[in-house]
């Protein structure tokens, strides 16, 4: 049976993650305390499977077109995995909502998904491996890179907007990493090099390269342009 999870689901959730993600616990959970305060956790007890919707808001040019949700951690226990569990909920997670993205992290993953709907595609602001330093001083206010996410949103033809609950979620996991904001970039080391993802756009002439995420609409946008989409920040 799929249910809505509650805190009380919180240690079995915590073994799932790092079972089948292979992150360590204080990672783990760090991440749940997230899912179950900010999004809807769907729990499918015996088959020991979950994944957490967070709200995501389609805007143009600062006008909101569409509520929708991305989809985020969709994980089974290795000791459960090829018995559909994931699919089932999947297709839970996706009935009566008008959108639902998410960002597969492998081409494997792109093609699961894919075969379920997710056919959209939506343009994700390449992160950069780089020797960016840290700042002298770490400001750690998410209200002030939210005001500067918010205006450059606006500017935008359409973009997948955060609120500012996940926003700062977004920032917590990039401290949690050990990292820091450097505008444009959140910046957190990995493979002995800072990882930097955009939460803006570059300023003058700075080329940018483009990702994909993956949508599913089941509802009509005339205008939107996936071509002209954006989604900074993609929870991975």
């Amino acid at each position: 049976m799929i249910r809505k999870a509650n805190e009380q689901d919180k240690p079995a959730l915590r073994e799932i993650w790092s079972a089948a993600f292979n992150d360590p616990l204080s990672y783990a959970d760090f991440v749940l305390d997230h899912c179950l305060k900010l999004g809807t956790v769907l729990y499918d007890d015996p088959g020991r499977s979950f994944v957490t919707l967070f709200p995501l808001t389609l805007q143009q040019k600062g006008m909101t077109l569409l509520q929708g949700f991305y989809i985020y951690g969709l994980a089974t226990h290795p000791a459960q995995q090829g018995k559909g569990h994931g699919s089932r909920l999947l297709t839970r997670a996706v009935e009566n909502t008008p959108f639902c993205l998410l960002y597969p992290a492998t081409s494997e993953l792109q093609r699961f998904y894919s075969k379920r709907g997710f056919t959209t595609p939506v343009r994700i602001p390449g992160a950069v491996s780089t020797q960016i330093s840290l700042p002298d001083v770490q400001d750690t206010r998410p209200e002030r890179f939210y005001r500067k996410y918010l205006k450059d949103a606006g500017d935008q033809d359409f973009v997948f907007l955060w609120s500012a609950s996940m926003f700062a979620f977004a920032l917590g996991e990039c401290f949690f990493r050990k990292g820091f904001v450097s505008p444009p970039w959140f910046c957190y080391p990995e493979n002995g090099q800072m990882l930097c993802k955009p939460f803006l756009s570059p300023k003058g002439s700075e080329k940018r390269s483009y990702t994909h995420g993956w949508g599913m609409f089941q509802v009509n946008v005339p205008e939107f342009d996936p071509g002209k989409s954006i989604l900074y920040l993609p929870l991975d």
